[in-house]
């Protein structure tokens, strides 16, 4: 979980915030709420700050000490809640994976090497029934593609680049010319580049583009209630011309970012809200 805490404890520091009115913290921490209303309220109302400055962020707001998000995601700032652990003490954070990984950062990873994925649970072996004939270990990734505005352009959730060519979606829409592919309830069971035997889903495939650079290959799969997912799938082998590196993303420190910049207004509030209760 990501997250970032507004706390002040009995040593007058807030996590994730520098000091807070320490000559007072002694009072605030064995007192409760009803004792300090104002101060009670300006930690929801620093609280649900926090929370909207993260979601701006994540609709692609700019935040001080942070890089943007490469693409908005709506589901990321849906995400992005308060959790209350106390009159004094709130948490504004996310379990999504997402967020995990901006700030953390990604290593740069070789696909085709071992022990990275090529040699992996999901991976697969060349002649899996031909003990005759080499047994190469190679990888299907699967790619999901964005369905386009109106007039072209990218959804929120996808960039450009793995958003349909219009055209083409205009073609892939029409489910009488264009088959629906489906996952099958069944199952059969295969080796893996480890000689480990993993259950395999079947599919009834349907139609693909044909054609069309990145696109081509493009299936259309039944998503009972949520209309069509579209993917494409592309094989990582020892043998692949394309070298299949995904690139090293360095931490974005978005908590620490906005720990800093809301560290001001947050102690303004809970000042002005201590002087309130105590009359000063």
């Amino acid at each position: 979980m990501v997250r970032v805490e507004i706390a002040l404890h009995e040593d007058g520091t807030m996590a994730e915030f520098e000091r807070v009115m320490s000559s007072l913290a002694g009072d605030i921490g064995t007192m409760g709420a009803r004792a300090f209303p104002a101060t009670a309220a300006a930690f929801g109302r620093a609280a649900r700050e926090v929370q909207r400055a993260w979601q701006n962020w994540a609709m692609g707001g700019s935040l001080d000490g942070a890089e943007d998000i490469r693409s908005v995601s709506p589901r990321l700032a849906q995400s992005i809640r308060i959790e209350d652990r106390g009159a004094f003490h709130k948490v504004v954070g996310t379990d999504s994976r997402q967020m995990e990984r901006i700030q953390e950062g990604q290593p740069e990873i070789r696909m085709k090497e071992v022990p990275n994925w090529i040699m992996g649970r999901k991976s697969r072996i060349t002649n899996p029934n031909d003990p005759g004939k080499p047994h190469l270990p190679y990888l299907i990734i699967p790619f999901r593609w964005g369905t386009p505005n109106r007039d072209g352009s990218a959804r929120a959730h996808f960039t450009l680049a793995n958003t349909i060519p219009l055209e083409v979606y205009k073609m892939v829409r029409q489910k009488r010319r264009f088959a629906r592919s489906e996952r099958l309830s069944t199952t059969h069971l295969e080796p893996n580049a480890s000689g480990e035997m993993v259950e395999r889903s079947e599919y009834d495939w349907g139609d693909a583009v044909d054609g069309g650079g990145n696109v081509s290959g493009l299936y259309a799969f039944s998503d009972v209630g949520r209309g069509s997912t579209y993917l494409t799938f592309r094989v990582i082998s020892a043998n692949s011309k394309a070298a299949w590196v995904r690139r090293e993303v360095p931490p974005n420190d978005v908590a620490g970012a906005l720990a800093r910049s809301m560290e001001p207004r947050v102690n303004e509030m809970v000042k002005a809200a201590l002087e309130a209760d105590l009359g000063l």
